[in-house]
Parts: C-alpha cells; structure tokens; sequence
C-alpha cells in the first residue's frame, strides 16, 4: 500500500500516481505499517456500523446494565439485613425483578430480540427476516432506564425500611421464654427497654403490627403483645373492648372509618 504524500489518499502498489490528485507516489509503507493501519481503519468501520445496529450494546447500556447489578448486589444485602432483624422483604421482590430485567435488557439486546421474533412468528411469515426498527432502540434504551430507576426506587426503600427499628424481632424478644400463665403487663415489664423502643417507633410499630396481625392465623402472646403495644401507642382506653385479634382488628376498622367520617363531616 502506498500513501499520497499531498492528499493522503491510500493507493495500491502498483500504482506510480496516485488516483486522487496524480501527484507522484513514493515507496509503499512497511508491512507493519500496513498492519496498523489496516486495524485502525477496521475498528473505524466497526464503530459506524455499529452505531446503525439497533441491537448494539453501547456505553450508555454498560453504564445502565453496570448500575442496575450495583443495586441487585445492594438489595441481596438489605434483604440479607432485613431478613436477619424479622423485617419484611416482599418489597424486594419487585426490585429483583426490575434489576435483572433491566440488566439483561442492556447487556443481552439480542436475546430479548429473539424473543420479540418468537413472538412474532405467530403473526407474520419470515419473522427470521424481520429488522428492529429505530422506534424499537428507542424503546429498548427507555425500557431498562425505567427498570433501572424502579429497582433503584425499590431499593431506597429498603434502605429506609432496614433504617427503621424491627418491631417484630423486638416483641418476639420479649414474648421468647414466657409460658402464657403471665399477663401481659408482666410479660411487658420483664423486658422495659425493648418495649420502650417499640413505643418510640410510633405510627410505624403501628402500621407494622396491624400488618402483622392481619396475617397471623392465631392470637397468641405474641399478638396480645403487638395488640397492647396498638392500644398505648394510639392511646386507646378501656372503652376499647376486644376478644381476639380479629375482634380488635374489626374494632379498630370500625374507629378509623369513624374518625374518618367525623373529620369529614368537620370540613363541611
């Protein structure tokens, strides 16, 4: 291979002119030379065929495929965590979900394109020959960025959750070792501290051990426990009568629903 001195054009060996200007050629470059730029030109056209290939995975989907596995780690971690102090980790579900779709959408376009054909070869004939269109890069890229962030958003609450004190662990602390010949005010005061810390978590412990309650099939101490922690936090008094936990959870409906119309008929 020759270069044009003058313009710069590439011409082959045999050539004493070169075919763009006709100035005179000069020796042809070294075999290495050849090599080198033989790559260089290689990695060129590479790059602009990729940036037609709806199907490329580009710096932008490593960066989204990158952080999506970032915040799947985190969130094994926080349910690790959650799962270690009695916390709930159904919100985590989602989370795993949206990550890994999101990471599978950016790092493996090809696999999910062969899907959408599988699916479209119960509708079109040659679906092998079918091409995705820029209205599908498009959707693809905004597809795994929606993923991303609701596993992000999935995330952060857990952070929060795992932040907030576990209530649950704290009464089966208390309740542990206790035969049930006790009343629930012993079994409340062996244990002040841990007790005193449920209270402190307020409207939280609230919502928490109505959650609790509404899917425990018995109303052992444990329940009795979450039902009395309700009842001070709330600061219900004696006129708030129940049997069970199913009449304490229809009775505390009952007295929302009736603030909530008392409020009501306030504002009008």
């Amino acid at each position: 291979m020759k270069i044009c001195d003058s313009c710069g054009a590439y011409n082959s060996d045999d050539r004493g002119f070169c075919v763009d200007c006709g100035e005179k050629l000069g020796d042809k470059i070294s075999e290495k030379a050849e090599k080198e730029l033989d790559r260089k030109i290689n990695e060129v056209s590479e790059k602009m065929y990729n940036k037609t290939d709806p199907l490329y995975v580009s710096v932008f989907d490593k960066a989204v495929g990158t952080v999506s596995l970032v915040c799947l780690l985190l969130l094994f971690i926080i349910c690790a965590a959650a799962l270690f102090r009695q916390q709930s980790v159904i919100f985590s579900v989602y989370g795993f979900l949206c990550l890994i779709l999101s990471a599978v959408e950016a790092f493996f376009p090809k696999f999910n394109w062969a899907i959408e054909k599988f699916r479209l070869s119960f509708r079109i004939s040659n679906p092998d020959d079918a091409e995705p269109s820029d209205f599908y890069r498009i959707m693809r890229k905004l597809t795994e960025v929606i993923l991303c962030a609701a596993g992000i958003a999935v995330l952060a609450v857990g952070i929060f959750a795992v932040s907030r004190p576990p209530v649950v662990k704290y009464i089966n602390t208390i309740a542990a070792g206790h035969t049930g010949t006790e009343t629930a005010e012993e079994v409340i005061n062996s244990n002040p501290d841990l007790w005193g810390k449920i209270i402190d978590g307020g409207d939280y412990t609230v919502s928490v051990f109505i959650d609790e309650l509404e899917k425990s099939a018995e109303t052992g101490l444990k329940e009795i426990l979450m039902m009395q922690a309700v009842r001070e936090i709330e600061g219900l008094d004696s006129s708030f009568i129940y049997t069970d936990k199913n009449d304490f959870l229809y009775n505390y409906s009952i007295r929302d629903f009736e603030i909530i119309t008392d409020n009501t008929q306030y504002s009008q």
